[in-house]
């Protein structure tokens, strides 16, 4: 049995990595482990809502 991960944490440095590779594909110059820190760094605290809300 898998254990419980709270959704919230699906919107975290791992979606932001796969976000930058795709992004990263089409432009590569994307700053892609800047962009992976600063979502780090900016969701780490909140809840759920409000980490989608910054991915609006």
């Amino acid at each position: 049995m898998s254990s419980y991960i709270p959704l919230k944490y699906y919107f975290d440095g791992e979606l932001a990595q796969f976000f930058g590779h795709q992004i990263s594909l089409i432009y590569p110059e994307f700053p892609r482990n800047s962009f992976i820190k600063g979502v780090n760094n900016l969701v780490k605290e909140l809840e759920l809502k409000e980490r989608v809300a910054r991915h609006l």
